[in-house]
């Protein structure tokens, strides 16, 4: 192989590594683009599930009675000395 040929294959594979290194970035900016898109749209409808069930939490949960004969119910009374 002669020397000037070999120099040329040479930056023809530095080139096509530079190509290829280019085309990985961009690809991966746009997989990143999308994910963040993805991860935005599953944490809307996340958030609005949620909102739901502890609504209907909050509705379904019976509300405490503020007897003033209840309080201390179940507990031993002791007399103070």
């Amino acid at each position: 192989m002669d020397p000037v040929q070999a120099v040329i294959d040479f930056f023809k594979r530095l080139l096509d590594q530079r190509v290829t290194q280019a085309t990985a970035q961009a690809k991966a900016k746009v997989m990143g683009v999308q994910s963040k898109a993805k991860m935005k749209a599953s944490n809307a409808v996340n958030s609005a599930i949620d909102k739901s069930i502890n609504k209907a939490k909050s509705v379904a949960k019976p509300k405490p009675k503020d007897d003033a004969g209840d309080e201390g119910a179940g507990e031993e009374q002791t007399p103070n000395p």
